[in-house]
């Protein structure tokens, strides 16, 4: 696998981004990672190191191909985390498929919280505003199941089926 191969397994297959999300990441068009990719353009040392600093790429494995493909840094700052604010394993799991995400994904499921907690600070108690409160209501909460049902998609996350399973 060359270099610009192992670029776009990072990009597509690992990270699950477009060209344009990777390339926004680290400061290049969608076209040059492209052409990175398919082998027209050089891949530089600036290019590799903006990469490796972008994602946590293990700098070995980008340019030659050696195991693993993310530096340990970034497991090890999850465990920290992890440690430091108590959380159960499914929450570090969660946590996890959430960084796995795409950045639309992402913002997508940030616009939804905001959505969620927006409304505590709403104290007009007039009928129009307790209606448009439900309907946001209903809109966050189909949008947070076709979030799930999307990451449950991919794998990112166990259906209700497989938790009872292993339960």
């Amino acid at each position: 696998m060359t270099i610009g191969e192992r670029i776009k397994h990072l990009r597509k297959e690992v990270l699950n981004l477009t060209q344009a999300n990777f390339g926004e990441k680290i400061g290049l068009k969608s076209t040059a990672i492209g052409q990175m990719e398919s082998g027209d353009r050089n891949v530089t040392d600036r290019t590799v190191i903006l990469i490796c600093n972008s994602f946590d790429v293990n700098e070995n494995w980008l340019r030659a191909g050696e195991l693993p493909i993310f530096d340990k840094k970034s497991d090890e700052l999850l465990d920290q985390l992890a440690a430091k604010y108590n959380l159960k394993d499914a929450e570090k799991r969660a946590f996890e498929a959430y960084l796995k995400l795409s950045q639309s994904d992402r913002d997508n499921i940030g616009a939804i919280i905001r959505n969620m907690f927006s409304g505590f600070s709403n104290t007009d108690d007039s009928a129009a505003t307790k209606e448009e409160t439900f309907e946001d209501h209903k809109k966050k909460e189909l949008e947070a199941y076709a979030l799930e049902l999307d990451a449950e998609s991919k794998g990112e996350i166990l259906s209700v089926s497989e938790k009872q399973e292993g339960a």
